[in-house]
């Protein structure tokens, strides 16, 4: 093996493991929003990041599924959960950390079902800005894979196409 085969295989690992440290950064900080029904009129909201850091600070909107308006805007407390009333209509939980680290989910509705604009349940939650979301760990780990099949086995395949032209 010569030293050019060798700086050649260092440089497919080094090429290699780029992708993969950086879906490790991506995926390091996301984050976690989970709705708890209490049984009793009221919804339990724990805000989260996969690190285990909490939610403290950030902010919290209701918004209704009909026009998207919100019904109300809070901030995490100490805790990272917030306890409250479930809304008389269809609505979505929003975590709003910023850039990359926005969650939305669907509300629960409340005992008795909504009561205000019941139409809008099968509505589709408004389009919020999600462009800055992390991609998808599937997507992840299929653009690791596909980096890693072309960085290993591309330059054996133009090498065997190369030999066989000169031959």
């Amino acid at each position: 093996m010569t030293c050019k085969n060798t700086l050649t295989g260092l440089f497919r690992l080094v090429i290699f493991f780029i992708p993969l440290f950086w879906a490790s950064a991506v995926t390091a900080h996301t984050p976690l929003l989970i709705i708890a029904d209490n049984g009793d009129g009221t919804i339990l909201i724990q805000g989260d990041f996969s690190t285990g850091q909490g939610a403290e600070g950030i902010d919290l909107f209701i918004k209704n599924k009909q026009e998207g308006k919100i019904l109300l805007h809070k901030k995490f407390p100490d805790s990272s959960e917030l306890e409250i009333q479930i809304p008389n209509e269809p609505y979505y939980v929003v975590m709003d950390a910023g850039s990359g680290h926005r969650i939305v989910k669907q509300g629960i509705a409340p005992p008795g079902g909504f009561t205000v604009n019941v139409d809008a349940a099968s509505k589709e939650i408004e389009n919020e800005d999600l462009s800055g979301l992390p991609l998808p760990i599937p997507a992840i780990v299929a653009i690791v894979l596909i980096a890693g099949l072309l960085i290993f086995f591309l330059p054996k395949f133009i090498g065997k196409k190369e030999n066989t032209v000169k031959a």
